[in-house]
């Protein structure tokens, strides 16, 4: 009977076990699984409050770890200038990036951040990385080849950061010379700036998504949002962000659709980069930042502008 008793013992035990892992398996955890279909299991989870702070972008200067936990926030930046330390090392970088991350990892559900950078002529924030001439000097070369190759030098510089994207390149027409970022314009001809760049469309005609000291940011919220802007570049006053969403959803002015639209392409992203199975960084690139065959591309741009 004891023998018969402990058999049954095991055989529960056992299905418990199963049930356990069973229970265990989350879908959007699984690599295995197509980034489409992770995605979609992740975005069921989610609440309305988490979705929103996925959309927020914040600067590093207002981010740390208790931000990143307490509004889930799905982006960090560093604009022009905005560094760890004066003359910050790739090393430095790369354990501000996983001091952010490790905020991001220990949420609930545990959605990495993606941090971008200005990196508008060569990784121009990195002390020592290969600085090339700005656009308006890539322009006067008139050769789109060279400049996908400088675009390629730049990426790599950017990834031994372990930063995986930027925000570039800038394909303004700039007609005016008061305006203080012209060197960031590849040309006053958009033929030119066309065959230096890929253009984004769909954006004529929509107003209201600046920030000038008159602007209603209410207004500018609804706008770029219901226009189709998926992660907002806040940068710093990302509470109103996430409060004035929050309450238009709420209101029924933006509707869940959109957000979960705007989700699913955040989340595919992330899948695709394998931030989800590698959020955090590492130095293994480090030597490519600065390394000689960019400064001898650097020589070839200015010889070619002149």
């Amino acid at each position: 009977m004891k023998c018969k008793w402990s058999q049954v013992q095991v055989i529960l035990l056992l299905c418990f076990a199963f049930v356990w892992v069973e229970a265990e398996y989350v879908q959007y955890k699984d690599p295995s699984q197509p980034v489409i279909a992770r995605a979609e299991d992740l975005l069921r989870r989610m609440t309305l409050e988490e979705k929103i702070g996925q959309m927020t972008q914040i600067e590093r200067t207002v981010a740390s770890v208790d931000v990143m936990k307490q509004y889930y926030s799905g982006g960090v930046l560093s604009g022009g200038g905005s560094v760890p330390t004066p003359k910050a090392s790739p090393a430095d970088w790369v354990n501000m990036v996983n001091e952010f991350q490790k905020g991001a990892m220990s949420t609930r559900l545990q959605i990495p951040m993606i941090y971008g950078i200005d990196g508008v002529h060569g990784h121009n924030n990195v002390y020592g990385a290969t600085i090339f001439s700005h656009n308006v000097g890539l322009g006067a070369t008139r050769d789109p080849d060279l400049v996908k190759r400088i675009g390629a030098a730049t990426a790599l510089e950017i990834r031994a950061t372990d930063i995986p994207y930027t925000f570039s390149p800038c394909i303004a027409v700039c007609r005016d010379p008061k305006w203080g970022r012209c060197y960031e314009s590849y040309s006053d001809e958009p033929t030119i700036v066309k065959a230096m760049t890929e253009i984004i469309f769909d954006w004529q005609g929509i107003d209201r998504i600046t920030s000038p000291p008159d602007s209603n940011y209410y207004l500018s919220v609804m706008d770029g949002v219901g226009a189709g802007i998926d992660m907002v570049m806040v940068p710093f006053n990302y509470t109103d962000f996430i409060n004035d969403l929050t309450y238009q959803v709420k209101g029924g002015i933006i509707s869940k659709n959109r957000i979960n639209d705007a989700m699913r392409r955040i989340l595919r992203v992330k899948f695709s980069m394998g931030l989800f199975e590698h959020p955090m960084a590492d130095l293994s690139l480090e030597d490519l930042v600065g390394r000689k065959e960019h400064k001898d591309l650097v020589r070839e741009v200015v010889r070619k502008s002149l």
